[in-house]
């Protein structure tokens, strides 16, 4: 591996935080899980697992990270294309 392709994790998990909070108080009520990509798999990363029976909506963010949006009927289309578009302008790709 070569030193570009080294994350750096801690600054990583910070932007997430970030984020979680920035779009927790846009967002009132809504229920957010961040996940780590693992080819087909979602590894949870941040937030509480709230209703096991929902279906999340999921949003990727790039080919490492997700985010999960356990009530998307709360917010609208334009509402999740404004989200895609800040996690994407954060994480890039």
């Amino acid at each position: 591996m070569s030193p570009g392709n080294v994350e750096d994790i801690p600054a990583t998990f910070s932007r997430i935080v970030s984020l979680n909070r920035y779009l927790s108080a846009a967002y009132p009520g809504i229920r957010l899980r961040w996940a780590q990509i693992y080819g087909a798999r979602w590894a949870h990363l941040l937030g509480e697992v709230h209703e096991l029976t929902a279906i999340p909506l999921r949003l990727q963010i790039n080919q490492n990270y997700g985010l999960l949006i356990e009530n998307p009927e709360i917010l609208g289309q334009e509402d999740v294309d404004f989200i895609t578009s800040v996690l994407k302008g954060e994480f890039g790709k």
